[in-house]
């Protein structure tokens, strides 16, 4: 799965990701692959993004917005 992480000063590109774990509004959420296409509303907290290599990443999240679609994730923060 691919995820692509826009803030107001960077864009991340992530291939080989395996789980995305993100602060939503109603409560935790996490995204494997394969997830439904959807769309969901971030509250503040962190963002952690686990490779398939298991190496993690963590972004800082204010608020925002996560797309779903395919085996892509698009998280705007």
């Amino acid at each position: 799965m691919r995820c692509t992480v826009l803030t107001g000063s960077d864009t991340k590109n992530i291939a080989d990701v395996a789980r995305i774990t993100l602060p939503g509004v109603n409560g935790e959420l996490s995204i494997l692959e394969h997830h439904a296409e959807a769309f969901f509303l971030l509250a503040s907290g962190t963002a952690v993004i686990e490779k398939t290599d298991k190496s993690v990443e963590r972004i800082s999240v204010q608020s925002g917005g996560c797309h779903v679609r395919e085996d892509s994730v698009l998280i705007v923060a």
